[in-house]
């Protein structure tokens, strides 16, 4: 096993308005490694799944700790076996030394490309453990297809409305990237040979057809698929 992490953060005070950024970088394995002969994404013993707590309410754990944290990145860092890549933006403006309004900024990569020719596990509270991806046929675990997981926007206010209590409000978004993507197996032709996605039409299949559309979904993630018709045989 050969792993690091360097993670970076830096700020700016000026008046009452604070500046702050961060930087996160471990290495990651390839789609096609055997991870039995080398492992090259970070493991961490325990982060009490807290790692980015304050940055992200979605990439990791929300204000609440019951929340968020869905990959899971708060508990191992890196997605999958693939590393991570991320910067942070945070800007927090008081407006009186109890009440506070923040803006955070969160673009996120792995360090090597996802194979998105695989499904995954959504993560519980508890974590689901690091090895998200699941297999889903012999076209699993080939070849990366992106980096890209997305980017977080998160608008959240800070109240100190009496000695040890606090009132948070804080509303997330994540634009998802194609890294997020998944293939499902879908059983069509009779013969009962599993296919991924693009799916084979009947008429590709020796059946019969009479010009019915047929969708072809290709990826899930939002992306649309395309639809043959197939001429009667």
């Amino acid at each position: 096993m050969s792993a690091w992490l360097i993670d970076l953060i830096a700020g700016f005070q000026l008046g009452p308005l604070a500046l702050e950024g961060r930087a996160i970088y471990t290495p990651g394995n390839k789609a096609r490694d055997n991870l039995a002969r080398s492992i090259h994404y970070y493991q961490p013993l325990d982060t009490n799944s807290d790692y980015y707590a304050g940055w992200a309410n979605i990439l990791a754990e929300g204000i609440d700790t019951f929340n968020g944290d869905i990959f899971p990145m708060a508990k191992w860092i890196g997605y999958d076996r693939y590393g991570r890549a991320s910067l942070g933006f945070r800007a927090t403006y008081s407006i009186t030394p109890a009440l506070s309004v923040y803006g955070v900024v969160s673009p996120t990569w792995t360090a090597e490309k996802v194979d998105t020719d695989t499904s995954s596990v959504v993560a519980s509270f508890s974590g689901a453990g690091s090895l998200t991806r699941t297999t889903v046929s012999d076209r699993s675990w080939v070849e990366g297809d992106s980096r890209y997981i997305g980017t977080e926007v998160d608008l959240g206010l800070t109240w100190r409305f009496a000695p040890n209590v606090v009132f948070d409000l804080v509303g997330a978004w994540l634009s998802a990237g194609d890294a997020l993507n998944t293939a499902e197996v879908l059983n069509a032709c009779s013969r009962g040979v599993p296919q991924t996605t693009p799916i084979r039409p009947p008429c590709e299949c020796g059946w019969p057809s009479s010009g019915t559309a047929i969708p072809l979904p290709v990826k899930l993630g939002g992306r649309a698929g395309r639809t043959v018709h197939c001429s009667h045989q």
